[in-house]
């Protein structure tokens, strides 16, 4: 089966706006933790002392401000949020996904994994000690953060169409490639961004 030159999976706005939203909430109710001083834990039967109140606290707070930031940044660039071609994948949506084009001769597994009801794709590249050297210092430190280890991962819930129609779309060109025995020399090239979107 033969598939377009190019593909753009663009960005919900919708589910964007309602990223911004809850991220707000989150860190208004971290400082809202933080001010009120008593402790709510206990109600959950959860027992923490003041500091740990306050690092949790901290840490939902910062967390937060970093979503806000990144669903903000990415409401102005909505429309594309992956492109797919012949050369390989781009993850524009992603926190910690490469800038550049991740040739598909470059992956070694793309999979699909569940964790509770959200369906998130999985991709290995072939070098991702070399991939993470590349990161951005925060981007370095999202990662410690976050724990996310050597596989990039996509979340469609924040793009256009349903779960499996984004991995169906990426797998498929991923098996069909030709590129995926052999480098190709102009993955780097600046992409043409007018092609089909989903």
């Amino acid at each position: 089966m033969t598939y377009p030159d190019q593909q753009i999976i663009a960005m919900s706005k919708k589910r964007i706006v309602i990223g911004i939203i809850g991220s707000i909430l989150m860190a208004g109710l971290a400082v809202w933790g933080y001010t009120n001083g008593d402790s709510d834990f206990v109600k959950y039967g959860i027992s923490l002392s003041a500091n740990q109140e306050i690092m949790l606290e901290s840490f939902v707070f910062v967390m937060s401000i970093i979503l806000l930031i990144y669903y903000v940044k990415k409401f102005s660039s909505a429309d594309v949020g992956i492109i797919v071609d012949q050369i390989g994948l781009t993850d524009k949506a992603g926190m910690l996904s490469p800038s550049e084009v991740i040739l598909w001769s470059d992956i070694k597994n793309i999979d699909q994994i569940s964790i509770g009801k959200k369906k998130i794709i999985r991709v290995l590249d072939h070098d991702p000690e070399k991939r993470i050297l590349r990161f951005s210092p925060f981007q370095s430190i999202l990662h410690k953060l976050t724990m996310r280890g050597d596989y990039i991962y996509i979340v469609p819930d924040l793009l256009v169409g349903k779960n499996h129609e984004v991995f169906a779309v990426i797998q498929n060109y991923w098996n069909s490639s030709s590129n995926k025995s052999k480098a190709d020399e102009d993955g780097t090239k600046k992409r043409d961004i007018s092609g089909l979107r989903i």
